[in-house]
């Protein structure tokens, strides 16, 4: 196992497995997110990333623990492994206590530390109160399960 505040689980999961988990994950409810964007074009009440280079995609795994909302969203970015810049999926974690204001968290859930790119998933809570995530690990072919290690969720 790697250190951090993750620990990865690889395994192929069945799609009855996988769809039982999909349905039990906790969804906070959709709500608008301001922006403070001085552009006459920029969106309202909308996540916003902070912008560069990258390309952010679809949110996924959102969750409410501890007084604040957690989502994350699929990036497009550049990253560098064994000294090669590769183009790859992580996923950013932002939190918010009242999804409105919003806050960039550090994450371990980037091709980096996972080996693969990080596609589609969701969130869930586990049995014993953790934090949980399960993915498509690009370049693995297999869906993933990360489990947190503490309530903190950042690197």
């Amino acid at each position: 196992m790697r250190p951090g505040p993750f620990c990865l689980i690889n395994f192929s999961l069945s799609k009855s497995l996988l769809a039982t988990a999909l349905i039990a994950a906790f969804i906070s409810p959709s709500q608008a997110i301001a922006a403070d964007q001085p552009d006459p074009l920029a969106l309202n009440f909308h996540l916003m990333h902070p912008g560069g280079g990258s390309k952010p995609a679809d949110p996924n795994a959102v969750f409410y623990l501890d007084g604040a909302y957690h989502l994350h969203y699929i990036l497009t970015h550049e990253w560098t492994v064994k000294g090669k810049i590769r183009k790859g999926l992580s996923w950013i974690h932002v939190t918010s206590p009242d999804m409105l204001h919003w806050t960039w968290r550090k994450t371990k859930l980037q091709p980096s530390f996972t080996g693969h790119n990080m596609c589609s998933g969701t969130g869930f809570m586990t049995k014993d109160g953790r934090p949980a995530v399960i993915y498509h690990g690009g370049g693995s072919k297999r869906n993933q399960i990360a489990i947190a290690k503490d309530h903190q969720l950042s690197a």
